[in-house]
């Protein structure tokens, strides 16, 4: 049975189990980043999870889940840290973990939560091309990655237009294949 945001809004404990075993690995890295402790990292993506299932009722069907659970731990975190009262202390006594910490209070902002979409979207992207032919991958990073045209791609390859756009075509379709749904909403290169 796989995830759905219906059986978690009926109250579906397994639903519930099955989120927590897809984004789990994922927030945890997340929270760890930003707090730099094991055990108050598992804390806040368990409360995560938890405002999760309290709020299940709420949810549209098309919400995306990881997106708002990357939320909840950021500002999570972001609480936690500003909770430590980090004052002002001269250089000399500051520690690595203590700069580390009071810089990841500025950080915590969109810009992370979107650059770890992107970098997961980058290796999905990636491992999805491997799975095709070299001339495949080629053509498809030729138009995407260096915004050549199909008929520049033409000449270069040595192929027809036709060949390049089918090459183009099965790589996209490879893409959104093995592409999981939260990221669906956020594809415009397609």
């Amino acid at each position: 049975m796989g995830f759905s945001i219906n059986d978690l809004q009926k109250g579906n404990e397994q639903a519930l189990t099955q989120l927590v075993s897809l984004y789990w690995g994922r927030l945890y890295k997340l929270a760890v980043t930003f707090v730099l402790d094991t055990e108050v990292a598992k804390e806040i993506v368990q409360d995560a999870f938890l405002a999760v299932w309290e709020k299940r009722e709420t949810f549209d069907v098309d919400c995306n889940l990881l997106q708002y659970l990357f939320r909840i731990v950021r500002n999570k975190s972001f609480n936690y840290l500003r909770g430590l009262q980090l004052e002002t202390i001269p250089v000399e006594l500051l520690e690595q973990d203590n700069i580390y910490m009071r810089s990841n209070l500025y950080l915590l902002e969109d810009t992370v939560v979107e650059s770890l979409f992107l970098q997961d979207l980058e290796e999905i992207i990636q491992q999805s091309l491997q799975k095709l032919s070299l001339q495949s991958q080629e053509i498809f990073m030729l138009s995407r990655k260096e915004n050549m045209s199909n008929k520049e791609i033409a000449q270069i390859m040595h192929l027809s237009q036709k060949a390049v756009e089918f090459h183009i075509s099965k790589a996209i379709r490879q893409i959104k294949h093995d592409l999981p749904e939260e990221y669906h909403f956020k594809i415009s290169l397609f």
